[in-house]
């Protein structure tokens, strides 16, 4: 059985949050509601897939989102889906290149 589907009554709405973090748990403290520009729900083969664009602008990182889909039928009516954007460049990235390029010249001679 499948634990959601969507319904006609699907919708999506984002929340910029801020995490709060103490004593090992975690709360999602909602700031400011996101504008969501386009939905849809494509549905084909056994799964479905949300799409949707939110009216973030300039994503960076440390950015916290909440996504609420709602209208869904199964195990719950809503789900709500957060989101913590991170770099992923490595500061040392240059350092980890050379470091590479070494090992694979040892391996070579």
């Amino acid at each position: 059985a499948l634990r959601f589907q969507p319904t006609s009554s699907t919708t999506v709405r984002v929340f910029h949050v801020r995490f709060e973090r103490r004593d090992g748990s975690e709360e999602a403290v909602r700031l400011q509601e996101v504008s969501v520009k386009h939905m849809a729900v494509d549905c084909n083969g056994e799964s479905f897939c949300v799409i949707f664009w939110p009216d973030l602008g300039h994503v960076h990182p440390g950015l916290q989102l909440e996504v609420e889909i709602s209208g869904l039928r199964g195990d719950h009516e809503q789900l709500a889906i957060f989101h913590e954007f991170m770099t992923f460049r490595r500061k040392d990235g240059d350092h980890a290149l050379l470091a590479e390029a070494a090992n694979f010249r040892h391996l070579v001679h």
